[in-house]
């Protein structure tokens, strides 16, 4: 005696086709593997077949011995609805009640088992009603305001529609229009940012949904309004980097940017600016002057706290009105040694000094402290010495004043016999070539001749003989300078 027939899948895989013409989806179903009957939900990887309302819909099963069509696990019988012959059934018009999962199943003639192929999800094609943005799991209203620093997530939803979307394309476009791709940053229907930048204010977050029974993706989207703390764009005309001399036209300008917007306020060494500001962050001076020397820096109040740019000095050039004394003058001998004090040039002593050999409009450093000694003195230590004793707090205003307005210079007067120095003292000469020889002689007194000894002449300056030429002499401040040219050196 048999036992009554169970249900069971056999071990082929499924192997399916789909046409659709003139309104006729038809789809083969072959038996598989060991399993209860499907139920809607089971695994996210289930075969489905999308189909239009009404469109007539078969289904073909790979055997000859069909015993039963089970939808949702229920018979289906033949009827006008459903047209069921040996191995095929024929749903002449497809409703929203044929959703869900078909199979066939027979008996097989060995082991009196029954047979069911795996099943197929009818799934019947809905138009999307429309898409919006969930954010933090709140529809989003066509605006999204955050914080700068804020972590953002957000969710692509469609309204309606049957299968599921086939793709979720994120982007983000900027107000002039141009998009950047967000998909380092999303995943699906899902959108997460670790931080939002200020960079992202005003644009808009679009989500673009492709969908079968679209012919056009579906977008939608969200402006996004990010409130964010004050920075700071200072500039200048004339532009940095151009010396301001006194009596100039300068502006000074600060952009601040922030959300919502703060108004600039302009600072001069923690005070009030010399000039009055304009509502849009100019300070301009008419005829900048040296009064105007100073840190200046522009500030905002934001959230109930005050911002503050980083400071810019102002440093303004000017000539110094003033009676200049006549240096005093110190002499020492040509090797000797001397001694300068500041006090001797009505400098006071009592902060840190320094002192300088003036070169022209230039102040060369030579020493620090209240005296300078200066020990085996050559003609080229002579000239014009100034002691400067800096001021505080600001060094560089001070070290300017004391380069412009010192009280009096000391003159180093050295004296003694002429002494010569060789520019250059080895030469290299070719044979039969021009050679030249200078020399550089000082002297205080004045030296009263000079000459050129030769193996075979004694020339002086401006003398030609034997060979020689001797050059002129040419004089400079404290220096002395003679030359001779050899035209062929033996």
């Amino acid at each position: 005696m048999c036992s009554p027939p169970s249900l069971i899948f056999s071990a082929l895989l499924l192997v399916s086709f789909i046409q659709s013409h003139s309104g006729l989806t038809s789809h083969s179903l072959r038996h598989h593997g060991s399993a209860t009957h499907a139920t809607p939900g089971d695994g996210n990887s289930r075969p489905e077949l999308v189909v239009r309302l009404h469109e007539e819909v078969v289904l073909a099963c790979d055997s000859n011995r069909v015993l039963a069509w089970k939808h949702n696990g229920k018979s289906v019988q033949h009827s006008a609805a459903y047209r069921v012959t040996a191995n095929t059934l024929r749903i002449m018009k497809v409703t929203n009640q044929d959703e869900g999962p078909w199979q066939c199943e027979e008996l097989d003639a060995k082991s009196r088992v029954l047979v069911a192929t795996r099943a197929v999800w009818i799934v019947v094609m809905e138009i999307p009603k429309g898409a919006f943005l969930s954010f933090d799991g709140k529809r989003a209203s066509g605006w999204l305001n955050m914080k700068e620093g804020a972590p953002l997530k957000g969710r692509c939803l469609m309204d309606g529609g049957k299968p599921a979307p086939t793709a979720y394309d994120w982007w983000l476009e900027s107000p002039d229009g141009e998009q950047e791709s967000l998909a380092n940053f999303s995943t699906g229907a899902d959108l997460a940012i670790d931080k939002i930048l200020r960079d992202m204010h005003n644009g808009t977050i679009i989500c673009s949904i492709s969908h079968v029974a679209l012919d056009n993706p579906m977008n939608t989207s969200a402006k996004v309004n990010i409130t964010y703390s004050p920075s700071f764009a200072i500039s200048r005309i004339p532009g940095f980097g151009f010396p301001l001399r006194e009596g100039l036209a300068v502006s000074l300008k600060c952009d601040v940017d922030s959300n919502p917007p703060s108004r600039p306020i302009w600072m001069k060494d923690d005070g009030d600016p010399p000039v009055e500001q304009s509502p849009d962050g100019y300070l301009n001076f008419s005829s900048i002057s040296r009064e105007h020397i100073g840190w200046y820096k522009c500030s905002a109040e934001y959230d109930s706290s005050t911002y503050a740019s980083s400071g810019l000095f102002i440093n303004v050039r000017y000539e110094e009105v003033f009676t200049k004394q006549p240096p005093r003058q110190v002499e020492v001998a040509l090797g000797g040694g001397v001694t300068l004090d500041c006090g001797d040039s009505g400098v006071s002593t009592t902060g840190p000094n320094c002192w300088g050999r003036l070169s022209g409009n230039r102040l060369e450093a030579v020493g620090a402290g209240p005296q300078l000694r200066l020990d085996s003195v050559l003609y080229q230590e002579a000239g014009a010495y100034r002691c400067v004793a800096p001021e505080k707090p600001d060094p560089l205003v001070a070290e300017r004043k004391a380069m412009l307005t010192p009280p009096q210079d000391i003159e180093l007067v050295v004296t003694g016999q002429p002494v010569v120095y060789p520019i250059r003292r080895n030469l290299t000469a070719v044979g039969g070539s021009q050679l030249s020889l200078s020399v550089e002689f000082c002297a205080n007194p004045e030296a009263t001749h000079a000459f050129w000894l030769t193996p075979t002449v004694a020339l002086r300056p401006g003398q030609e003989g034997g060979g020689y030429i001797a050059q002129n002499v040419t004089v400079r401040i404290f220096d002395t300078f003679n030359s001779v040219q050899h035209p062929h050196a033996n």
